[in-house]
């Protein structure tokens, strides 16, 4: 009688009667989960309430591990079930990502430049049609990294705005952060992938050369080289008053000047 069987909108390859109760369905190839089941039998169709959904992607190996923040590298995804239709295909760091665009697509690889990102280990999904799935392996993007600050001597009193400079500081604002030895930054502006500007905190010159130390996401930068050390300013003594003591000692000397910090560093002094 002419059977024919179409999962969702597709005819099978081919269809063979067996018998009343039976006929046999030879799949094309297709993408997708909960898709209908339609039968005819000479001129009468009718639907089925089963419904059929073919294999999910699976994501068994990555090209690359670790990418610059600001994407735009190839990356080939090894594995299977991607279908047949490149622009079926989504490829994001997250579920429900923005995805990037497909260079070159088989059913058991995708090559795609990777979207811009920062953070580490996240998961590369991969949606087919309307079938998402995760690897069971991380991309990281680059480590921050700081290659050079504008000045390199800050006043005790903190407040100094300080242009810092380096990579993968990412292409959109991250809960950029950066410290100058273990003190943070009074306030951190993400400027651009390259660069951003760090308020510096109060400090004292006793505690010597400082790094400073960039936080992206949850990526810290490495402590910076010795040509981006921090130093606070040394104190200048301008002034002390009295001028005569007693020999017999005891007595208070009041020294004034700059650069003595804003709060008790356990300072000495001597005559």
């Amino acid at each position: 009688y002419s059977a024919a069987v179409r999962v969702g909108g597709t005819a099978c390859e081919s269809s063979t009667w067996v018998s009343d109760s039976s006929l046999l369905c030879r799949l094309s190839r297709g993408i997708g989960k909960r898709l209908s089941l339609s039968v005819s039998s000479g001129l009468s169709w009718a639907s089925s309430s089963l419904h059929f959904s073919f294999d999910l992607p699976v994501i068994n190996s990555s090209s690359a591990h670790n990418v610059p923040s600001t994407g735009h590298v190839s990356i080939t995804l090894s594995g299977l079930n991607f279908g047949h239709c490149s622009t079926c295909v989504n490829i994001s760091m997250s579920s429900g990502g923005a995805g990037s665009s497909i260079s070159w697509f088989s059913d058991t690889s995708v090559v795609s430049l990777s979207p811009a990102f920062v953070g580490v280990n996240l998961r590369p999904f991969v949606t087919v049609h309307d079938q998402a799935v995760s690897a069971s392996f991380g991309v990281s993007a680059n480590a921050p990294s700081i290659l050079a600050v504008s000045q390199l001597n800050v006043p005790t009193t903190g407040h100094a705005v300080l242009l810092v400079s380096g990579v993968n500081f990412g292409v959109y604002n991250n809960s950029a952060s950066a410290r100058v030895g273990q003190s943070v930054c009074f306030s951190t502006t993400w400027i651009s992938d390259s660069q951003l500007s760090c308020s510096v905190a109060a400090g004292s010159a006793h505690v010597g050369s400082l790094p400073m130390v960039a936080s992206i996401g949850n990526q810290m930068s490495e402590e910076a080289s010795n040509s981006t050390l921090i130093v606070y300013d040394s104190f200048v003594v301008q002034g002390i008053a009295p001028r005569t003591l007693p020999t017999t000692g005891s007595s208070y000397v009041t020294f004034s000047g700059t650069g003595f910090g804003v709060s008790d560093y356990s300072s000495r002094a001597m005559i």
